[in-house]
């Protein structure tokens, strides 16, 4: 059993998470706002304040404590490749990116400036960096939240454990792998429907609603109210549809499926992700996943890594779950799972698969994270982009219909040519 702080209820969603009363984290640099800005690495957290678990949220502390959040929550490591697979130099200086978007011209420069953005980076399929831009002091070895981003490794997991029989059929309802979720509403769900967000559980992903489902389970498991693993989640007991006949965006569906490959394989969340994707891929840079009070992975956010890696997960998906070196990681037939709307109805844009938000025509197929972070896969030309980013709002829709101006454009002067 892994402890963490005590902390006493909050009452609101994720975007009022911080409103916990918690004790901070020992040692956990919080700038006062008074004095001179100190020398040399300190500077860095003078001026972008990492926080604690009670303020890491504020507008003031939300770049510093989104490359910082496994100093603020419990973590497990998942270690990088011994030997990293490269990206290849892309031109230098980057060709000139323009683009329109609401009636104004943009460059990605302009583009940068105007928006939260901490880090961005583009490839295309053979793994050439096209841009990579870090803002705000961050740098290349800095581990960036990936919120709801981490959903899609948790389903690229899943499929590795299909294909070495540990998950027998995803038609196995829950529990059978998780017996202390017999009586709860997922107990008798299929996996297949718990992975489409298609599970018919009643479930409400209301982030700025005090006392939300969303904010219950985050609570529970993230800032550690609940005794953690199964106690996340088998309070849910309302059922809202029969499974597979609606999609319902619900985080406890994943947190469900961390459950099941934790008793289907016997190993961590972060320990799979290690074996099986981060070293075979040849991820560069450590990176780490938060853990609830039994050491069980937040498995419906909350990892952590470096841009690069998030990138090295696009091309995984663009490759068909090969690796840069041809090295198959992922089951190509997975992969094409995943990017296959898949979902109940009402799944918006062009549907959703396993655990992926596809665009209008499945041109893209998308991780999506909380607060601005994506990587998105044009299917077609292989080229992968990964943002993250430190907005204040949870979602906001504008800001992803900005960001997709910026990637069609690229995709048009990249996709094809030198």
């Amino acid at each position: 059993m892994i402890g963490v702080r005590h902390c006493r209820a909050a009452a609101a969603g994720l975007a009022a998470l911080a409103a916990a009363a918690c004790v901070p984290q020992a040692g956990l640099p919080v700038a006062s706002g008074q004095g001179a800005a100190p020398a040399g690495s300190a500077s860095r957290e003078w001026t972008y304040p990492v926080g604690s678990m009670s303020d890491y949220t504020s507008t003031r502390n939300l770049i510093g404590s989104h490359t910082a959040m496994d100093r603020i929550f419990q973590s497990r490591p998942i270690a990088a490749a011994s030997a990293p697979l490269p990206l290849r130099p892309g031109p230098d200086p980057t060709p000139e990116i323009r683009f329109s978007h609401g009636g104004r011209d943009w460059t990605l420069d302009s583009y940068l400036a105007a928006t939260s953005t901490t880090a961005f980076l583009a490839l295309r399929r053979d793994g050439t960096i096209v841009v990579e831009r870090y803002l705000h002091q961050r740098r290349p070895e800095d581990r960036f939240a990936s919120w709801s981003m981490a959903k899609t490794v948790v389903a690229m997991l899943v499929g590795l454990a299909v294909q070495d029989g540990r998950i027998r059929s995803l038609d196995d309802p829950v529990s059978a792998y998780v017996p202390g979720l017999a009586d709860s509403a997922h107990g008798p769900v299929p996996i297949r429907h718990v992975l489409t967000m298609s599970s018919g559980v009643g479930f409400e992903e209301a982030y700025g609603r005090p006392g939300s489902d969303i904010s219950r389970l985050a609570l529970g498991s993230l800032h550690g109210h609940a005794r953690g693993g199964v106690a996340t989640v088998d309070w849910i007991s309302r059922r809202a549809a029969q499974p597979g006949a609606l999609f319902n965006y619900a985080s406890a569906d994943t947190q469900v499926l961390g459950l099941v490959l934790s008793a289907a394989t016997g190993q961590s969340l972060a320990a799979l992700t290690e074996e099986r994707i981060w070293r075979p891929m040849g991820a560069e840079f450590p990176a780490n996943w938060l853990i609830d009070r039994a050491g069980q992975e937040v498995a419906f956010c909350c990892m952590n890594a470096a841009l690069r890696d998030y990138g090295r997960l696009g091309l995984l998906m663009a490759n068909d779950g090969r690796a840069l070196d041809g090295r198959q990681v992922l089951p190509a037939a997975w992969v094409q799972a995943m990017m296959t709307p898949s979902a109940g109805a009402g799944a918006p844009g062009g549907g959703y698969g396993y655990q992926m938000w596809l665009s209008t025509g499945v041109e893209y197929a998308s991780f999506f994270g909380v607060r601005g972070q994506q990587i998105s896969v044009h299917r077609a030309s292989g080229m992968v982009f990964v943002r993250t980013a430190a907005n204040d709002q949870e979602s906001n829709p504008a800001d992803r219909l900005f960001l997709g101006s910026l990637v069609r454009a690229m995709v048009a002067q990249f996709a094809t040519g030198p």
